[in-house]
């Protein structure tokens, strides 16, 4: 009899760790061998599904492989486990709201891209510079650019796959009378109203529409709107107001909210000559703003912001300074390079690993000790003048 799967919505704290492997398992490829002779090879499995007519092991897949040899937990930190779980949580969401929790060969676009985010996790384990030999010390630099672009392994978020992919379309909209823009406009302001309940629906309409608007939105199938920046220009000032950021509660986890700021302030920056963002958050949404280079430091000065942007009660003014040279929508693979760089820079500087005895010899003595007469000081690089900094 095949294995019971545990139910979407049941809470991941209550999860038997079987339960946990099953969740995980029938999204990612089977680790097992399947032998041919004298030759192994991979097993071609791609998640894991009950076996049909099974006589053997309740949790045996249809490959003839454990569950375990899919949603092997013992190779990942304790932080990963967690994010693998759940996204997992999430495919099993989306496929309970399409009935079709129980069909282990069901696949579409987004079950598609959150597989893909839940398999990369864990893969940049590579990118570990801890044995590393560096040939040529006296081209550093260069050696590590090279293996950077060997190693660096970025996942990308499933908001970014699936703009690759034609999931989903990024679309700046404003009242100019076409009826294509308009269409979409009132599926935004809908949105909006849904997801800022307290927002008076006039007031949401009558900035939607306004001509000195605009959005970035994010259009889904072509036609249906799931994310948006509503927003006012003052060219003169370099500033932008952020009037209203929203993402369907159904769509997110996906990283959909960064990527469309990411892309504002591209678009912004480059084509527009925007240099400062400002808006008014309330404490929910502070969180995703800081995420976002947005800071209650506000340095812009007062007469370029005061009088022109809308002022909010019970909400906290946040600004952001963009930087000309940085390209938003690769911000993430930029700070993961840097990481990554610095950490090789760290570890070319790991020469000396020789542990010394102790200094017996002083224990009993009060008098001064030079500390570049003890063994490895010197060797470190160290001196007296890095002490006085």
């Amino acid at each position: 009899m095949a294995t019971p799967y545990p139910p979407a919505l049941k809470p991941i704290e209550s999860l038997t760790l079987h339960e946990k492997l099953l969740k995980i398992g029938r999204n990612v490829p089977c680790t097992g061998d399947v032998q041919l002779g004298n030759i192994h090879n991979k097993c071609s499995c791609l998640g894991w599904k009950p076996k049909i007519n099974n006589t053997g092991r309740a949790d045996l897949c249809e490959c003839g492989h454990r569950v375990s040899r899919h949603g092997d937990i013992n190779s990942c930190s304790q932080d990963e486990l967690q994010q693998r779980l759940e996204i997992a949580m999430k495919i099993d969401e989306l496929l309970e709201s399409k009935n079709k929790l129980l069909d282990f060969d069901y696949e579409d676009q987004e079950v598609r891209s959150l597989k893909r985010q839940l398999i990369s996790i864990g893969e940049t384990s590579s990118n570990n510079p801890t044995k590393r030999k560096f040939v040529d010390d006296s081209d550093s630099s260069s050696n590590v650019r090279k293996i950077i672009d060997r190693e660096l392994n970025v996942p990308e978020k499933p908001a970014m796959i699936e703009e690759r992919e034609g999931v989903i379309a990024m679309k700046v909209l404003t009242n100019n009378g076409d009826t294509e823009n308009l269409k979409l406009l009132t599926g935004l302001k809908n949105l909006i109203k849904i997801q800022l309940p307290n927002m008076p629906p006039e007031y949401i309409t009558r900035l939607v529409y306004d001509r000195q608007h605009f959005s970035l939105s994010i259009v889904k199938d072509g036609s249906r709107v799931v994310g948006g920046i509503t927003y006012r220009l003052f060219p003169k000032n370099k500033l932008a107001e952020i009037v209203f950021c929203v993402v369907s509660s159904t769509e997110q986890a996906k990283g959909y909210g960064s990527h469309l700021m990411n892309h504002l302030k591209d678009h912004l920056k480059d084509n527009k000559g925007i240099k400062y963002l400002m808006t008014y958050a309330d404490n929910h949404a502070m969180g995703f703003f800081k995420k976002n280079g947005f800071t209650t430091d506000i340095t812009l000065e007062r007469s370029l912001w005061m009088g022109f942007i809308k002022d909010y009660d019970e909400a906290t003014i946040m600004q952001c300074t963009m930087i000309d040279k940085v390209k938003y929508l690769q911000l993430h693979k930029i700070l993961a390079q840097q990481k990554l760089a610095i950490r090789i820079k760290i570890d070319e500087q790991k020469k000396n690993t020789r542990v010394y005895k102790g200094l017996h010899h002083i224990k009993n003595t009060k008098q001064p000790v030079d500390p570049m007469t003890i063994p490895g000081i010197k060797e470190s690089g160290w001196t007296p003048v890095m002490e006085a900094l």
